[in-house]
């Protein structure tokens, strides 16, 4: 079996590789023929390691439920970080209005560690106050 791109640097089996394969086709044909319970039965088909990132968040978020602040992420991929916690301020501050939850990406991957230098990259330098203090009133 030939690995794809994602799976050249891992360290997963080939028989690891082969059973992540399968459980996507199940994943798919359950998605396929749950209906409008999709979300429930999809969970059915989480595995190990997709479940101990869902508990570390919730470690997380737990850890700061009596804290103010907001959340942010700085490159989000695919949102599945800012998706869970989204859901766990559902759960446990579904009243806070305060809480909120940023996600911020250049999509070109972060050079350096300066945010600030990253956003001016993101703006034109025309619009980038408009744009700084836009992101930055989300803060307050």
């Amino acid at each position: 079996m030939k690995k794809n791109a994602a799976m050249e640097h891992s360290s997963a089996t080939e028989k690891e590789i082969v059973g992540k394969e399968k459980l996507l086709k199940l994943h798919e044909l359950v998605v396929h023929n749950s209906g409008p319970n999709w979300d429930t039965h999809v969970l059915s088909t989480l595995t190990r390691q997709g479940i101990s990132r869902v508990l570390y968040w919730d470690h997380l978020y737990q850890k700061i439920i009596d804290k103010a602040g907001i959340i942010v992420e700085c490159g989000v991929h695919y949102g599945a970080s800012l998706s869970i916690l989204s859901n766990l301020r559902g759960i446990y501050e579904p009243y806070n209005f305060s809480r909120k939850i940023i996600g911020f990406d250049t999509f070109e991957g972060f050079v350096g560690s300066n945010l600030i230098v990253h956003m001016w990259r993101c703006c034109s330098e025309s619009s980038f106050p408009k744009s700084l203090k836009s992101f930055t009133a989300v803060w307050r």
